[in-house]
């Protein structure tokens, strides 16, 4: 059924008629609408400059500081290296020092002259003649050691721990190294430690020192050889920390809040035992030089290897820290510089990236001030426009100003003002037209639909006889498909008959080449036979002669006496294997003759086998003929049922096609009344849409 192509109103509403201050209210609104409209233009504009200035700015931070953070790891992990490998090289060119000194023969011949001093006679030492004689011969060449060679102090101590010599700033000193009131001193320890290992030992950094002031030691034993020898006494040598301290102190390239700390750790602290430039922390005090940060650790790296980090100092200040480990001398190298003053650059970047963007914002406003200005003038008289065409006004005029977009604009709104006029003048014009023409219409339609009723009766009628006739042809084709099947069957079954026969004929024939086979294998079995009875013979003849020939041996054995009994028992035992063979031959014998004899039975019993197969074989060719005649007789009837069948299906075929014809003529003629019928009651809608179009159209005053 068709579907009503437009709404119907069946009580069409009178003509709207026009407010007589709707021009007033539409101008009034579109100032209104003004103030939001100018805000959300200036809003987007602020929005579009501003969003890609603040992620470029973030991104510039961002790869600045993680560029700055990565140069400056690198160059404080290059720094904490060199001045770790220059501490390193300051102190093993003063150990190497130390063993050019201990080799000296100064060094031996003093030691010698010195060495047989005893706690006894120690107070003897300052003024005796040795003592003297050693001063006056060597005491220049000791002090040359001294100042050349940049040591503080040089102690000689014989094997009884007695300083036998010095030099230094506080002259001739005279301790007892094993005394229990000197055992704290630095120079006591590492004495004990040479006297056992006989080998070069450096100290820490100590203030337990004769002076109390912070040194380092390094005492190597004094032989009477270069390298062997007995041993004469400890040569000691001090480093005073204005020596080395430089090398500790070192700040170039850490900025102004650089650090350079120097600690051990013992027990699992830390010491530091060096001075610091940040902080007022003596030397030799505990501490913690880093934290925040597990890859510290123990502060011990691998050789010539530096590691760097972001974590907080013994200040507990923000620091980037880079340190290394100097196996030599067990201590940790840190340096560290603040992370405040090393992105102080990216600091005053972003500072000047806000500057700009505040900048960026003000010129922006303004921008956007001035373009919603001249974009909201143009876009509410439009609006203004809109509503008044709206509410029926054809009447406003569109003035065009500008050729940008809101100029297109406003040019298309004149456009559509004009062409709305004229629509609705023609659609008045029209309106009145199908008015009239639609009674026409619905007039015959009415006539058509008499005409389609009266074919659809008939139509009826003939559709029954029809349906009758195709129901009789349907009932004898079924009966004809019955007889035709039964047919087919029959010639079916009489074929597989047929191939049954040749299937027994053919088998009978391998039968009897199976025969044929089978006594040719018989016979010649049968002279296989014969030829092993010769074979037989030949082998019971050679028996005999071999019996013949033992018993001969064996009589002339006994003539031979004592020397043919060998002889004698092989004879014998020929003898009894020919005898052996003997019978064995005739069973072999007695065998081939039960063989031969059941050979020839089964060539007898093939032949009156091959006798019957040939009698049975004629007799299945003679029924094997006589069943092909009939199945040639009934394979004829199948094509002749075939041939009426196929004339009843025609016929059948025949009379349902005119019966679906004639259904279809009626169903034709019974959708043509119904849709002519519709079509009345369209004409009807169309009729008051029409009615209700003119009232709609009446509200635009043109």
């Amino acid at each position: 059924m068709a579907q009503t192509p437009f709404p119907v109103r069946k009580n069409p509403t009178p003509a709207r008629p026009v407010p007589a201050g709707a021009s007033v209210s539409a101008r009034a609104s579109a100032a209104a609408r003004r103030p939001r409209l100018f805000l959300q233009l200036a809003g987007w504009f602020t929005v579009i400059s501003l969003v890609p200035l603040c992620v470029v700015g973030y991104s510039n931070y961002r790869y600045a500081a993680n560029g700055m953070l990565a140069d400056n790891k690198d160059n404080l992990e290059a720094l904490v290296k060199r001045q770790g490998s220059e501490v390193s090289g300051y102190f093993h060119s003063m150990r190497e020092a130390t063993d050019l000194i201990k080799g000296s023969p100064v060094i031996r011949d003093s030691m010698a002259a010195l060495g047989n001093v005893t706690p006894a006679n120690y107070d003897q030492l300052r003024g005796s003649p040795a003592a003297l004689a050693v001063d006056a011969q060597w005491g220049p060449r000791f002090h040359a050691f001294v100042h050349n060679l940049q040591f503080a102090e040089l102690y000689l101590v014989n094997p009884a721990g007695l300083v036998v010599y010095s030099a230094g700033p506080q002259g001739q000193v005279q301790m007892n190294l094993l005394a229990p009131e000197n055992a704290k001193l630095a120079i006591a320890d590492i004495f004990k430690d040479v006297l056992q290992k006989h080998a070069t030992i450096p100290s820490s950094v100590t203030n337990e020192t004769p002076d109390h002031h912070i040194a380092f030691y390094f005492a190597a034993p004094v032989l009477t050889g270069e390298d062997t020898g007995d041993f004469l006494g400890v040569l000691i040598l001090g480093l005073s920390s204005a020596k080395f301290e430089p090398f500790l102190n070192n700040k170039v390239g850490l900025g102004e809040s650089g650090e350079t700390l120097v600690v051990t750790r013992h027990d699992g602290k830390f010491t530091l035992i060096s001075q610091l430039t940040t902080a007022t922390m003596p030397s030799f005090s505990p501490m913690q030089p880093l934290s925040g940060i597990a890859k510290f650790g123990d502060g011990i790296t691998d050789p010539g290897v530096a590691y760097s980090a972001i974590c907080q100092d013994f200040r507990g200040h923000e620091v980037l820290a880079a340190w290394t480990y100097l196996p030599d001398l067990e201590w940790t190298l840190i340096q560290t510089t603040d992370t405040a003053e090393l992105f102080q650059p990216v600091t005053d970047l972003r500072n000047f990236s806000v500057d700009v963007g505040l900048f960026t914002l003000l010129a922006v406003l303004g921008v956007a001030a001035w373009v919603a200005r001249g974009i909201t003038r143009p876009v509410v008289q439009l609006t203004s426009v809109a509503e008044q065409i709206a509410q029926g006004d054809l009447s406003p005029v569109v003035h065009v100003s500008s050729h940008n977009e809101i100029g297109l604009l406003a040019h298309a709104v004149r456009t559509m003002a004009r062409s709305l006029k004229s629509l609705v003048g023609k659609v008045q014009e029209s309106a009145t037209v199908i008015s009239g023409n639609a009674v026409q219409v619905a007039a015959s339609a009415r006539q058509q639909a008499e005409a389609a009723q009266t074919t659809g009766t008939a139509a009826l009628e003939v559709a029954a006889t029809a349906k009758q006739i195709s129901a009789t042809s349907q009932e004898l084709t079924r009966t004809m498909v019955e007889v035709n099947g039964v047919a087919q069957g029959t010639a079916q079954r009489a074929e597989a008959g047929l191939d049954g026969l040749q299937a027994i004929q053919t088998t009978m024939g391998e039968l009897e080449q199976a025969r044929a086979i089978i006594a040719e294998q018989l016979e010649l079995i049968a002279k296989k036979a014969e030829g092993i009875c010769g074979v037989t013979i030949a082998m019971t003849k050679v028996a005999d002669q071999t019996n013949l020939l033992s018993l001969n041996a064996a009589i002339e054995a006994r003539k031979a006496g004592e020397y043919g009994r060998g002889f004698s028992v092989v004879a014998r035992e020929i003898q009894r294997l020919a005898d052996q063979a003997a019978v064995s031959t005739l069973e072999i014998e007695n065998t081939i003759e039960a063989m031969m004899e059941a050979v020839q039975a089964g060539v007898a019993g093939m032949k009156g086998f091959a006798a019957k197969s040939a009698a049975g074989i004629e007799r299945i060719q003679t029924v094997s003929q006589q069943l092909t005649e009939v199945i040639q007789q009934v394979q004829g009837l199948p094509p002749r049922f075939e041939m009426v069948l196929q004339g009843m299906t025609s016929q059948s075929e025949g009379a349902r096609q005119i019966t679906d014809a004639i259904t279809n003529m009626s169903d034709s003629a019974q959708q043509t009344a119904t849709t002519i019928q519709e079509a009345l009651r369209l004409l009807e809608q169309l009729r008051d849409a029409t009615r209700g179009l003119q009232a709609e159209v009446t509200f635009f005053r043109v």
